[in-house]
């Protein structure tokens, strides 16, 4: 199987392509939901451009800074789509590695005015879970609707003072879940399955 994917990964048609695939290749999912992403996603990193943000299918990586002295994790408040983790699209040129650490830096900035240097922000190889999902259409970004392919890495906080501010701060995962299980959008279910995933690491 090793080899077989080390063939398929010769076969993108680009570097960055080859560098997903061989982040993707070296994660195995423990759910039958998440080996159907991982397919999805090495397939699509074969067949064509995956981070062009206007086609209909593209990647985006998401941030999960995790305490686990305390078992809570970092999210921001949205007005759609409720508790997120930091996170967004990846751009041409970017390891799926340096797209998170990226949006990581940027959205901390927007949401409470403060710089992070990335050298503290020491990021998981292997990702933690990926997705994919259905992002609806966004008439104010002239944006159709599209699937996101995401890719969600593990971020040690210990030595880092993350600042905090009103719509973003740190949430006990127990309680993020709780109130993930309680909506009844499919958009939530990988959340949970994040949030699942994190409980069993905390001190």
């Amino acid at each position: 199987m090793e080899r077989k994917h080390e063939e398929f990964e010769l076969a993108c048609p680009i570097n960055e392509n080859q560098k997903a695939f061989r982040t993707l290749a070296s994660y195995y999912p423990p759910t039958r939901n998440e080996r159907n992403y991982r397919f999805q996603m090495l397939s699509a990193l074969v067949n064509g451009v995956c981070f062009d943000r206007k086609s209909p299918a593209h990647f985006s990586s998401t941030a999960i800074l995790f305490d686990a002295d305390v078992c809570a994790i970092y999210l921001h408040f949205h007005q759609v789509h409720g508790l997120l983790p930091l996170g967004g699209h990846v751009y041409p040129g970017e390891t799926l590695q340096e797209g998170c650490q990226r949006e990581c830096r940027e959205e901390i900035c927007e949401l409470t005015g403060q710089h992070i240097d990335p050298a503290h922000l020491q990021i998981d190889t292997v990702p933690i879970d990926i997705d994919v999902h259905v992002v609806p259409a966004d008439k104010e970004k002239s944006e159709l609707a599209h699937l996101h392919f995401d890719v969600r890495f593990l971020i040690n906080t210990k030595q880092l003072a993350i600042p905090t501010s009103e719509i973003a701060n740190w949430v006990p995962v127990k309680d993020w879940l709780r109130s993930l299980e309680r909506e009844p959008y499919d958009f939530c279910s990988g959340r949970a399955r994040v949030a699942r995933k994190l409980l069993p690491l905390s001190k």
